[in-house]
């Protein structure tokens, strides 16, 4: 699980640094704003929060359920309200 959180946190990083596009024989900054933005809201705490989970379930299993359980009802209640 640890391993999955630090590879979604390395998508994001790169998703986030910059990035280059060849024109003919010279090199331009690619405008990824778009990429950066997804990758900073949404990628790298996902990451984040995947890797936190992940250490968290052998030392404190209790506390890991509860959480699960928080994102759960967190996310269901986010569902109902766009409905």
């Amino acid at each position: 699980m640890i391993l999955g959180g630090l590879i979604v946190t390395a998508w994001g990083v790169g998703s986030a640094a910059g990035a280059t596009r060849r024109q003919g024989a010279a090199e331009r900054p690619a405008q990824r704003t778009l990429d950066r933005l997804v990758a900073m809201l949404v990628i790298i705490p996902l990451g984040f929060a995947i890797v936190g989970w992940g250490a968290l379930t052998p030392v404190a299993p209790s506390v890991a359920e509860e959480a699960t359980s928080w994102v759960k009802s967190a996310v269901a209640q986010r569902l109902d309200a766009l409905k």
